[in-house]
């Protein structure tokens, strides 16, 4: 009787390191996509806004998983200690402890993280409308632990700063410079580009200039003579002052056509 008893850990074990294979899978593969990728595969069918949904709250998703994939690893480990104790006594701790070491993370994390990367838009296909009942099932505790991570995220903000713009920044950047490197991107493009993901960073402070070395043009600037001071500056729109900068009255445009208003 007692060895029908042991035979039945193994399922068990075994059904928990699936579950926490999926739970690691599916932070890989959901956290892996990107608007891109989702957009054009066809592979997440009819799921794809629901994914789309849960990526809307990516901090409650993964407190989901997260949670989830703790339980299951402690309720494996837990299981496999008693075993252990059972059979070998306090020695059985040590086994327990390397054995599920090295199962958790072969089966639990390595594998199913690696094919994940490869069939992301698959996995969170699977895995989403599984992830969306585990967000309402678990919703206490998901409450609970994301109100303590916002509130330890806005702490660590106050220690290092927040670092997380400027580096999506810099790497969209770089990933324009190498666009351009492989001819994706022309040169002008890829300057363009380049030049507008900086300028998110740039304040008024950084690009305003002094009143008296702004150039503007009179009112009564005649029209041919405006056009040229217009062309040779190269602004397409341009301040109309009266009385010497003191008051601006409109911005003059110039248009494909060499017009002036």
């Amino acid at each position: 009787m007692e060895s029908v008893q042991h035979l039945l850990y193994i399922p068990i074990i075994i059904v928990l390191l699936l579950f926490s294979a999926f739970f690691s899978g599916s932070e890989t593969a959901f956290f892996s996509l990107s608007s891109f990728s989702l957009g054009t595969s066809m592979k997440g069918g009819r799921n794809r806004e629901l994914i789309k949904s849960l990526l809307r709250n990516p901090r409650s998703l993964l407190v989901t998983i997260l949670f989830g994939n703790m339980l299951v690893n402690i309720a494996s480990t837990s299981i496999v200690t008693a075993f252990a104790i059972r059979m070998y006594g306090d020695k059985g701790i040590g086994f327990a402890v390397v054995l599920m070491t090295f199962s958790i993370l072969l089966f639990g994390e390595i594998l199913p993280k690696s094919i994940a990367l490869k069939s992301s838009v698959t996995i969170a296909a699977v895995s989403a409308p599984v992830m969306r009942f585990l967000m309402t099932f678990f919703m206490p505790f998901r409450v609970i632990l994301t109100v303590l991570a916002d509130y330890t995220v806005e702490k660590s903000k106050d220690l290092f700063g927040d670092v997380s713009t400027k580096y999506r920044v810099e790497e969209l950047a770089t990933a324009v410079e190498a666009a351009h490197t492989e001819g994706v991107f022309g040169e002008f493009e890829k300057e363009v580009l380049v030049n507008l993901l900086l300028f998110t960073e740039t304040t008024v402070k950084e690009i305003l200039v002094p009143r008296v070395d702004v150039f503007m043009l009179e009112v009564n600037t005649p029209f041919s003579e405006a056009l040229i001071e217009v062309k040779n500056h190269g602004f397409s729109r341009v301040p109309v002052q009266k009385h010497h900068q003191r008051t601006c009255v409109r911005a003059g445009e110039q248009e494909g056509q060499g017009a002036f208003r």
